[in-house]
């Protein structure tokens, strides 16, 4: 949530509330994948693999 803060101020204020709250306004957000919004934009990120996902231990 930082990153998105960070690099997509309107999406976080739109999804920075409840999960009820944030699907009501998922029409008003702007229409870019999570890609484009933040992963390409992140300079110290990680990367995981499919593999990776699997399990919380090996993260």
């Amino acid at each position: 949530m930082r990153e998105l803060r960070i690099h997509q101020p309107e999406i976080y204020q739109l999804s920075a509330t409840s999960y009820a709250d944030t699907l009501a306004q998922f029409e008003a957000m702007p229409n870019i994948s999570i890609d484009y919004a933040v992963a390409e934009e992140v300079q110290n990120g990680k990367y995981l693999e499919e593999d990776d996902i699997v399990r919380f231990d090996s993260v």
